[in-house]
């Protein structure tokens, strides 16, 4: 199978990101069982922490650190998924460090996501150096207080949001691009649900194209 690392610069929402796209994987039918989410990043984070309520996930949530059982047990998994699932999710930390360096040689592809423009080129460059395709470039952008208060309002009236505040990606061709707007656990999903369930769809075509994954996927 193949291997996908999210990368990029911290704050940039790869959290929710990826808690949204793995749940749009598992929503699908004809995918949910050929994709797993694995977390690369001792961050305490997980499906746990996108789904509970937030005050306690800051109460009991601990970070861990890059030690070098942890850093076998990543690689080891990563390994081992790709034995049995077309669709690995990688979760990275943010930094373009050694471990993370590792960790990428074990993966084919990657998304980057950042809220800063000018991070793009040196995670491609990173990603480059280690082997592996860029599969999407996000920029991922919060909406102002000004956007947010105006699609509280089309969300209480049952009105649909105008175009600009929400997500759009362009997926016709490798790498996907596009703009993700208020990734943030504490707000409403619709900004990005949709996009994501296109580039869910999308990687699950890219993926599953060769006869290789279409053997699994009829087994």
């Amino acid at each position: 199978g193949r291997a996908v690392a999210f990368v990029g610069p911290p704050h940039s929402g790869k959290s929710v990101f990826l808690a949204e796209l793995y749940r749009q994987f598992l929503a699908n039918k004809e995918v949910g069982d050929k994709a797993f989410l694995q977390r690369a990043c001792p961050d305490g984070e997980g499906m746990w922490s996108a789904e509970a309520d937030q005050a306690l996930v800051k109460q009991i949530r601990q970070k861990g650190s890059f030690d070098e059982p942890t850093m076998n047990f990543f690689i080891l998994s990563i390994r081992e998924l790709r034995k049995s699932k077309p669709i690995v999710l990688v979760d990275c930390g943010g930094r373009r460090s050694n471990q993370n360096a590792i960790i990428l040689q074990e993966c084919s592809d990657a998304v980057i996501l950042s809220s800063k423009p000018e991070e793009f080129e040196p995670w491609k460059e990173f990603c480059s150096a280690n082997g592996v395709k860029v599969l999407a470039e996000f920029k991922s952008v919060l909406l102002t207080p000004e956007q947010r208060v105006e699609l509280d309002t089309c969300l209480r009236e049952g009105r649909t949001p105008s175009q600009e505040l929400l997500s759009e990606v362009n997926t016709e061709a490798v790498p996907y691009t596009g703009i993700m707007r208020d990734l943030d656990r504490d707000r409403p999903s619709v900004t990005y649900q949709d996009a994501l369930r296109t580039v869910s769809e999308a990687t699950a075509r890219e993926f599953l194209s060769d006869e290789a994954y279409k053997s699994l996927s009829t087994s």
